[in-house]
């Protein structure tokens, strides 16, 4: 039964992939006299503890005005008798599973370099797929998004946040964007004017920056293109992980293989060649459902398959066997004790965004 459970709960995910997108978990670190620690609130009558008028206003923010459903906030007291420091926060938030974190009390660009790093190190070391954004800090990095604006007007005519205030709107924003759509040119609703940040806007998307402008054809201000800061791209990587939306649906995509591998399979199944198949089955079952969330091209095919030559190299390695004349039906047949080697491709489709238009006349 447990093959038929994973098949199941992985057609769940795919399934509740779009409504599960627009109730992302929402981070902040806040720098706070009266609270210390990590909670977790889905709503927010919830919020008991004694914030600070500022740092409650910016949690009522995160729940009133941009929708979250679920909100983590980690704190730390810099004015202290014993002074903390943004460690503090980034200690208690280790292995802490959330979609995207915002600062919006630390603007010193040395805690910005320890988030930054904090981001990567959960991304690459703990495989927790978490994302930050920070207020222009040029992070070089898919799982960083870097804010550029520093002024921004909302429409009662009273308030204006400063750009390091708005990443928790931004933040709030990328949590709840659903899988059929993404950031580029979404309309702020509320805001009424920013500051002007450069004239080449293109430019600036090429740098990896996120900004609000004003656009003259919709009469308000809306996002750029919706880029995190990643402008490097390796040889093994590709210009798509510069896209805040391709990012998120390979997290979710990785997640939800990773979580329900471990719930339905790892430790509860033998690791037979004809569990694997039905383990590459399941989550072949899972993409191909995800192709029709719209998360996926279907016009190519997404899918995982047994690695044969990851296979081959640890039976070599670490067994001592010699794999020269077998045939990849016999490597996939040896027993590879615990381990299970699976590789895969996934063609993420990205939003609409740019239109080339040629009417003839």
């Amino acid at each position: 039964m447990a093959m038929q459970k994973i098949m199941i709960m992985l057609k769940a995910l795919a399934e509740s992939g779009s409504s599960r997108s627009k109730r992302g978990i929402v981070c902040l670190i806040l720098d706070d006299p009266n609270v210390t620690g990590l909670h977790t609130y889905t709503r927010l009558r919830n919020v008991k503890e004694e914030y600070s008028v500022n740092n409650k206003a910016i949690i009522t923010r995160c729940f009133s005005d941009r929708g979250v459903k679920n909100l983590k906030v980690a704190c730390f007291n810099s004015a202290a008798q014993t002074p903390e420091s943004i460690e503090k926060a980034l200690t208690i938030l280790n292995d802490v599973k959330f979609n995207y974190m915002a600062c919006p009390t630390v603007s010193d660009n040395n805690d910005k370099l320890k988030i930054a790093q904090f981001i990567k190190d959960q991304r690459k070391n703990n495989n927790i797929l978490v994302k930050a954004v920070l207020h222009d800090y040029a992070g070089d990095y898919e799982g960083l998004i870097n804010f550029i604006n520093n002024k921004i007007n909302m429409s009662d005519g009273t308030t204006t946040y400063t750009g390091l205030e708005f990443t928790v709107d931004i933040a709030c924003l990328a949590a709840n964007c659903g899988l059929d759509s993404s950031l580029t040119n979404m309309v702020l609703d509320g805001v009424k004017s920013v500051d002007v940040v450069g004239d080449d806007l293109d430019t600036l998307v090429d740098e990896g920056k996120l900004f609000l402008f004003y656009d003259n054809d919709l009469e308000s201000v809306v996002l750029s293109k919706g880029v995190n800061s990643k402008v490097t791209i390796g040889a093994d990587e590709k210009d798509s992980l510069k896209k805040i939306r391709v990012v998120d649906i390979f997290d979710m995509i990785r997640d939800d293989l990773k979580v329900t591998f471990k719930k339905s399979y790892q430790g509860k199944v033998n690791n037979s060649l004809s569990k694997k198949r039905l383990l590459i089955s399941a989550f072949n079952s899972y993409m191909r459902t995800m192709v029709k969330q719209g998360a996926l091209n279907d016009g190519e095919t997404s899918e995982t398959w047994l690695d044969v030559e990851a296979q081959k190299d640890y039976l070599e390695d670490q067994k001592g066997y010699d794999c020269s004349n077998m045939k990849d039906e016999e490597i996939l047949a040896c027993d590879t004790d615990e381990k299970v080697f699976v590789k895969g491709r996934v063609y993420v489709v990205d939003a609409m965004e740019d239109l080339d238009l040629i009417l003839n006349y």
